[in-house]
């Protein structure tokens, strides 16, 4: 925080200072003056006596040029080094968003429900209220709607597909009876 009053002042003294004539001595810059009561103490001017605050005002008058030039040279530092944290920033959060889609790109896709299907039943006989159908491959389903159909051949291949309600018909191949079922497990 002083460092940022120290600059502050630097500029303020270059810019209103003005040189004294040649054969005048320099007379000191009023620092109380310059700041406000908050900042001279910030600063810890209030601690100097009349006479040091002279001699610093003079050191001041005199340093000037220098001061400014330092000032300037630890702005442009400054600035460059923010500029510079600000690249890395901007690298770092590239590079992560480009490992996380490549992440994402190397992760197969999940594959998607099949929205239809086909099984065989078994010891299918057709359906007569909440019938369970178990399937050859482990899946058990019932039925959701009431109706009944009696079968009596061998055939037990049927059909399952998904509707745009989410709901699920199964069909009956041989017969191309269907009715609608959920699954059970």
């Amino acid at each position: 925080m002083k460092t940022l009053y120290l600059s502050s002042l630097f500029f303020i003294l270059a810019f209103t200072a003005s040189p004294a004539p040649a054969q005048a001595p320099d007379p000191a810059i009023d620092l109380r003056g310059l700041m406000s009561e908050e900042q001279f103490q910030a600063m810890g001017l209030d601690r100097l006596s009349d006479e040091q605050l002279q001699a610093l005002g003079r050191w001041f008058m005199d340093n000037r040029d220098e001061a400014v030039e330092s000032a300037r040279a630890q702005a442009a530092a400054e600035a460059e080094a923010a500029a510079a944290v600000a690249v890395a920033a901007a690298q770092a959060e590239a590079a992560a968003a480009t490992e996380a889609a490549q992440a994402a790109a190397a992760k197969p896709e999940p594959e998607k429900a099949s929205d239809e299907f086909s099984a065989r039943v078994q010891g299918f006989v057709g359906w007569n209220g909440k019938t369970l159908f178990k399937l050859d491959n482990g899946q058990v389903w019932r039925q959701r709607m009431p109706g009944t159909f009696n079968y009596y051949d061998d055939e037990n291949q049927v059909t399952f597909d998904k509707n745009m309600m989410g709901g699920w018909k199964m069909e009956h191949v041989a017969s191309g009876r269907s009715v609608l079922v959920e699954q059970v497990r």
